[in-house]
């Protein structure tokens, strides 16, 4: 998406759907307003990875006074295809106003039907709490109380936390996923460990096999 500007519902939509007695856009029940929906899953298979999930240029706004119960700018859909995020997603030159960072993400319906490595890449760090202020990329990642894997390796107080709305923006970090291409037939046997260079407190994460159904990339 380029050059487009997503608007939130303001105190002045607000107040005209008021007096008029007009019809809400808030959905459901709690009523909530999303600025853009994200599919968790690719669209088709072989895509240019950049052509995924890019929004170049784009301005949010408008996400505070909604009239809605929540109001995040990023939601997700929670159509489950291959049980792991691959619609990897990227912010460029792109920026939020008048909307505080609760307001930046509802990761929630992921969580809920089992996805606990959804991230969206924040290059020029436009949504965090100081809106730009930070240098190099942020991440916008899944995080609840009890879903943390994605901060395993980073630094705490890089993080701020809103497990309310399943998702934490940790500043200074950047997150890349790897696909290994193994044997199905053998894909039992083997497990991913990953640890911290020079750590001192020797961290390292585990990872369970998980196969991948699709007969087009089976993994």
């Amino acid at each position: 998406m380029h050059d487009s500007v997503i608007i939130g519902r303001s105190k002045d939509y607000k107040d005209k759907v008021l007096s008029q007695k007009a019809p809400n856009v808030c959905a459901g029940t709690p009523t909530y307003v999303d600025g853009v929906k994200i599919h968790m899953f690719r669209t088709a298979r072989g895509l240019d990875p950049t052509l995924q999930g890019k929004f170049k240029n784009i301005t949010f706004s408008g996400f505070i006074d909604t009239g809605c119960d929540i109001s995040a700018v990023f939601w997700t859909d929670d159509e489950v295809r291959v049980g792991s995020w691959d619609y990897w997603t990227a912010l460029e030159d792109s920026k939020v106003e008048g909307a505080s960072e609760v307001h930046i993400a509802n990761l929630c319906r992921a969580v809920n039907v089992g996805i606990t490595d959804l991230y969206i890449t924040d290059k020029n760090s436009a949504f965090g709490e100081d809106h730009g202020s930070t240098e190099g990329p942020s991440t916008i990642m899944l995080y609840t109380n009890t879903h943390k894997k994605l901060q395993y390796f980073v630094e705490p107080t890089f993080c701020h936390d809103h497990p309310e709305n399943c998702f934490s923006y940790c500043e200074n970090t950047c997150l890349r996923t790897v696909t290994f291409l193994l044997d199905p037939g053998i894909s039992n046997e083997h497990k991913l460990k990953i640890c911290q260079k020079n750590d001192p407190q020797n961290r390292c994460e585990i990872f369970d096999d998980w196969y991948n159904h699709d007969t087009q990339d089976r993994f």
